[in-house]
C-alpha cells in the first residue's frame, strides 16, 4: 500500500531501481522484507516533497474554488480543511 500512495504523493507513475518503489519485487527482496523493512531512495524521498510542494501552491492558487462536502473537517470547525503534512484531507 506504501507503494500505491507513494504514487499519488509524488504524482508520478515511476519506479525506483531499488527499496519500496521498485515495479517488481523479486524473491530477495520479499525475504529481506522478513528481516527489516524497505526504504525509499533519496530520489523518491525528493519527489514526495515536490509533490507535496506542487499541490500545496497549486491548493493556495485555488482557495477560491469551494472546498468539496467529503474535503472537509468532521470536527465542526466550520468548514476549515484539515491537514496532513501541507495536504487537504
Amino acid at each position: 500500500m506504501v507503494h500505491e500512495i507513494t504514487h499519488i504523493l509524488q504524482g508520478e507513475a515511476r519506479h525506483s531501481a531499488e527499496g519500496i518503489m521498485k515495479a517488481r519485487w523479486t524473491p530477495d527482496d520479499l525475504a529481506a522484507m522478513g528481516v527489516k523493512p524497505l526504504t525509499f531512495t533519496a530520489e523518491d524521498v525528493d519527489l514526495i516533497y515536490q509533490g507535496m510542494d506542487y499541490r500545496e501552491a497549486h491548493a493556495k492558487a485555488d482557495s477560491k474554488t469551494p472546498i468539496p462536502e467529503h474535503h472537509r473537517s468532521r470536527s465542526g470547525n466550520n468548514g476549515e480543511i484539515s491537514m496532513a503534512h501541507g495536504i487537504p484531507l
